[in-house]
């Protein structure tokens, strides 16, 4: 099984999709992050499964690459997403890195902002 090929898309198995979207993936020579709406988060119920490993600002969740990632794009392909990259690339730090940490709290629905 393959997340990613090098048409940078999300292959997660072969039940048809009816919905594509195209998302940025920011990344630094360190490491990267998909910016993704909260409220897609919330439509595909995961945006309590994500870790302080991701970051928020101004309804966007930044997953980190290692684990979140895995968790939205399964929970799109399941919803029925053909999810399509969008590579945004700096060297030095990302701003990603400089945003507030992803905070989740079981009874606040804001998914921590």
């Amino acid at each position: 099984m393959s997340i990613i090929n090098s048409n940078k898309s999300c292959i997660i198995d072969d039940r048809p999709t009816t919905k594509s979207i195209t998302l940025t993936f920011h990344s630094d020579s360190g490491h990267g992050w998909l910016a993704v709406p909260v409220d897609m988060l919330r439509e595909l119920h995961v945006d309590q499964d994500i870790s302080i490993y991701s970051y928020l600002q101004a309804g966007i969740a930044y997953l980190e690459e290692d684990c979140d990632l895995s968790t939205f794009m399964i929970a799109a392909k399941h919803h029925g997403y053909h999810v399509n990259f969008v590579d945004s690339h700096v060297d030095g730090d990302s701003f990603v890195r400089s945003l507030p940490r992803y905070i989740n709290h079981p009874d606040d629905c804001t998914g921590g902002f």
